[in-house]
């Protein structure tokens, strides 16, 4: 999205706030204020927030994941496998950084040749066993599907 645009949407919103106001200033000092404490929840939460919740319609489960502006809600299947697919990619994470400082500290080898092993181990890794590779991953363009519950 272009700067011009956001800068149109941010003057439109500005406008519209300013018009409900009437005007008035301790109005828009109250909204204001409004949106430095749901700002200042949203650092204290994280930049992800996880919930789980019952259709009222279907009386399925769901687990509904809000990350920034984007939000999503997931079957509860498919939510275990995206956490265990966190957890797996967490205990790669650290491996990998356990191989690249041993691969400097014990090995000798600059930060360049330390991340080629750690690249090659990736590929040996996710050819050998099937497990994901983070970056390889996060190439991949999400899928287009409805998401449960919507």
């Amino acid at each position: 999205m272009s700067e011009p645009r956001d800068e149109r949407r941010l003057q439109a919103a500005a406008r519209e706030l300013y018009d409900g106001a009437e005007g008035n200033a301790r109005r828009l000092a109250m909204l204001a204020a409004q949106f430095r404490a749901a700002a200042q929840e949203a650092r204290e939460h994280g930049p992800l927030s996880v919930v789980g919740g019952v259709s009222a319609t279907t009386g399925a489960p769901y687990v509904q994941m809000e990350w920034g502006r984007n939000r999503g809600q997931v079957d509860v299947d498919t939510a275990r496998a995206h956490a265990h697919a966190i957890l797996e990619a967490c205990t790669n994470a650290v491996a990998d950084a356990a191989i690249l400082q041993w691969a400097r500290d014990e090995l000798d080898l600059n930060t360049e040749r330390a991340v080629v092993l750690i690249d090659a181990m990736r590929r040996y890794r996710a050819d050998r066993w099937g497990q994901p590779d983070l970056e390889l991953e996060l190439e991949q363009a999400p899928d287009d599907e409805p998401e449960a519950g919507e």
